[in-house]
């Protein structure tokens, strides 16, 4: 079978316009009756609702509330920390490659690209128009710098000569004496130039791409699979040139006039700040002209398989072809939806959500307002006949004098306008209460409302925050899952194939060098953001009682333990502080990485002098601790029986108390003498014993014991006698 030819550059700017022409028309008939109404209402300007002529003209501005409350919480959720994620490795090589693109291109993005501003945009489109889209492309764009240079010698100034990327504008030379080498001066020809340097400086860029400037296939469900997809924008004929682009070619494009295909939604976002102005032929190079960047899948080559091309063409329906190319990698666009539509790839916006609403509270708030003027000031029943000066009538000024013939009562009469206000006031809440619904933004999303939340418990206020928040981490959700993690993967495959040389940052208020010639391309994105929750306070409270469980874990099983180590109690401490608000939490508590964790180990492996002395001495301290124990155990089981014998005693007396009272009293007063006096030998006995214990604790328990055993045969002995005296 015979290969088919490839097409020629006719051919491909022919089907290039054909799918402009088609992404066009979806477009204008499709959305751009939407876009320009949503901008309009945007700024409270409601063309499809216009008022009578002396009736109330207010308007309410709830698409303009509603996506003012959003956004807010939308940046918070994803800026609140230095970094919106993390690169996951895909294998064990790419663990410090990906914390290092972690690390890198959060920097470039944040930093250097303006990210918080482009996604200010991004969002502030998907909310209002339902999809925002973002261009992410490796800026190649030639730069010249300008430079005057004096009191070169020739030296130099061949060496100016002889680089390539160095255009000499003007020179000059003057002749100057310099000491020689015997001290003496001599005279030197010094150069004077002006001199143009042309680099190539290489950087990323991204930009958020206003919705009627972004074509796409009308079959299309996403952009990464689309079958075509286009950014027309203006830019100068300089603009051009400096791209590369042929002048001849470029000096032939039509000067955009406000009649190409941008519509009215350009026009309708600008109103405020007044009329286009132009000078057509004043200045060529300043001219604007339409451009369409394209990407299109063709079969170009006759293989049977579709390429993806890069076309840029002169506007629509412009088949001339200023330069095309073979794309390899992505297609430079990333869109964000706030509400995605299955199979298709025009989400829901809160315009979409909040239109009929802001109508019908408009309406309402305007016979409201009518309503209000009448009671205010109302209309006038009166008898012309009997009005003497009947100009007064129509002068309202307060304190007007009208003149009337007759009866007062019968001449001027009020007219009664019921008072509506208290029945529009309950249509305007009910029409708060379904932007709720469908939007989830209510006041206690907003901010705390004291009165919202007034005799509430404070499950009843979590479960309502909660169910109120769940739409709004729902378009949280969505971007995080369906445009960040896309963004991201986009980024780090053009700074890995585009950046040719390292490059040095400062980091944490460190300067590392970032190389990415080494890393991972096809690392996937992870966004590590909270979502979920509701309430950072809440996010907070939980990871407070994350890290006091950590703590007793770790005060129990050790700071290596394989629960939650070290490491992961520092990466709790390090959310506590990114959901408090602080940007850069290494300033309160350091990573701990594998590298620290294995000396860690190694350290814990090695016993530290100072621990076995310490633990010597506590040993040392726990055997005097027990020897004191088993004394006192002693002495208590001494004094124990001495009570016995005491109480048997008592018991003897008592049987004999009626015949030797007075004897027994003696006797039990002799004993108490003598127990008192045994009771002391035995406290300084045991004193002294104490004392000798650290030297022959052994020995001193046995004495001890044959010492009591002693005392308590003589004690025998002694009752004993006493009996029979």
């Amino acid at each position: 079978m015979a290969q088919r030819k490839r097409m020629t550059e006719q051919e491909i700017g022919t089907l290039v316009q054909a799918e402009i022409a088609a992404a066009i028309e979806y477009d204008r008939s499709d959305f751009k009756k939407d876009r320009i109404r949503a901008i309009e209402y945007y700024r409270g300007e409601m063309r499809d609702l216009p008022s009578e002529e002396g009736r109330s003209s207010v308007t309410t501005h709830d698409v303009q509330d509603t996506i003012g409350w959003m956004l807010p919480g939308l940046m918070r959720v994803f800026f609140s920390a230095d970094n919106l994620g993390q690169y996951d490795p895909q294998q064990p090589e790419d663990e410090e490659a990906a914390r290092q693109a972690t690390d890198y291109v959060n920097y470039i993005v944040l930093r250097e690209c303006d990210g918080y501003q482009v996604f200010w945009d991004v969002f502030h489109d998907s909310l209002l128009h339902a999809n925002g889209v973002v261009k992410h492309w490796w800026d190649r764009t030639e730069k010249v710098e300008t430079h005057m240079l004096s009191g070169l010698t020739d030296d130099q100034m061949a060496v100016l000569l002889n680089d390539d990327d160095i255009e000499v504008l003007a020179h000059e030379t003057s002749e100057s004496y310099l000491p020689g080498p015997d001290g003496s001066e001599q005279p030197v020809l010094l150069h004077s130039v002006k001199i143009k340097r042309t680099y190539e400086d290489g950087c990323l860029r991204i930009k958020a791409v206003p919705p009627e400037e972004f074509l796409i296939d009308a079959r299309a469900t996403d952009i990464e699979d689309a079958r075509f997809v286009g950014h027309r924008s203006l830019r100068t004929r300089s603009e051009l040139i400096e791209m590369g682009l042929d002048r001849e070619e470029v000096d032939n494009l039509p000067t955009w006039g406000n009649t190409m295909s941008f519509d009215r939604v350009d026009v309708a976002r600008k109103e405020q700040v007044g009329a286009f102005v132009s000078s057509p032929g004043l200045d060529k190079s300043t001219e604007e002209v339409e451009i369409i960047e394209s990407y299109i899948k063709v079969d170009y080559d006759g293989d049977g398989v579709a390429e993806t091309l890069r076309v840029l063409v002169g506007g629509a329906g412009n088949t001339k072809v200023l330069d095309w190319e073979v794309w390899e990698t992505e297609v430079p666009f990333t869109d964000f939806v706030a509400e995605r539509v299955p199979h298709r790839w025009q989400g829901r916006s809160v315009f979409n959500d909040t239109e009929d609403i802001q109508r019908v509270k408009t309406t309402l708030l305007r016979q409201m307002l009518d309503n209000l003027y009448q009671s205010n000031i109302p209309d006038r029943v009166v008898d012309e006949s009997v009005i003497e000066n009947p100009d007064a009538l129509y002068d309202r000024a307060i304190g007007n004098v009208i003149r009337v013939k007759g009866n007062v009562s019968n001449a001027v009469a009020t007219s009664v306008v019921p008072f509506i206000a208290k029945e529009a006031l309950t249509g305007l809440d009910y029409m708060d209460q379904m932007i709720e619904r469908r939007t989830g933004v209510s006041r206690s999303t907003m901010a705390l409302d004291l009165e919202a939340l007034q005799n509430q418990s404070a499950t009843a206020v979590n479960a309502a925050q909660s169910a109120a928040y769940s739409k709004i981490e729902l378009v949280a959700r969505n971007f995080a899952e369906m445009g960040f993690k896309r963004f991201f993967r986009c980024i780090l495959k053009l700074i890995v194939q585009n950046q040719d040389r390292p490059r040095t940052i400062r980091l944490r208020n460190q300067w590392v060098e970032m190389d990415p010639r080494g890393w991972n391309a096809n690392m996937d994105f992870n966004v590590n953001v909270g979502l979920g929750s509701g309430s950072r306070d809440r996010d907070a409270a939980i990871l407070m009682q994350i890290a006091a469980k950590q703590e007793q874990i770790i005060a129990q099983a050790g700071p290596m333990n394989p629960v939650c180590g070290i490491d992961k109690y520092a990466n709790t401490l390090r959310k506590l502080i990114e959901m408090s608000g602080l940007r850069n939490p290494d300033e309160y508590f350091g990573e701990v990485d594998q590298q620290t964790l294995q000396v860690m180990a190694q350290q814990q492996q090695q016993p530290d002098p100072k621990v076995m002395a310490e633990q010597a001495k506590l040993q040392i301290e726990a055997q005097k601790s027990q020897a004191q124990i088993q004394l006192e155990q002693q002495k208590a089981a001494a004094s124990i029986e001495t009570q016995r014998q005491k109480n048997a005693l008592d018991m003897e007396a008592m049987r004999e108390k009626h015949a030797m009272e007075m004897q027994v009293a003696r006797e039990k007063a002799e004993f108490e003498r003598q127990q008192k006096r045994e009771n002391a030998i035995l406290d300084a006995q045991l004193r002294r014993e104490e004392m000798q214990l650290e030297a022959a604790l052994t020995a001193e328990a046995n004495r001890m014991n044959a010492a009591i055993q002693e005392r308590q045969a003589d004690v025998n002995i002694e009752r004993k006698a006493t009996a029979k005296e």
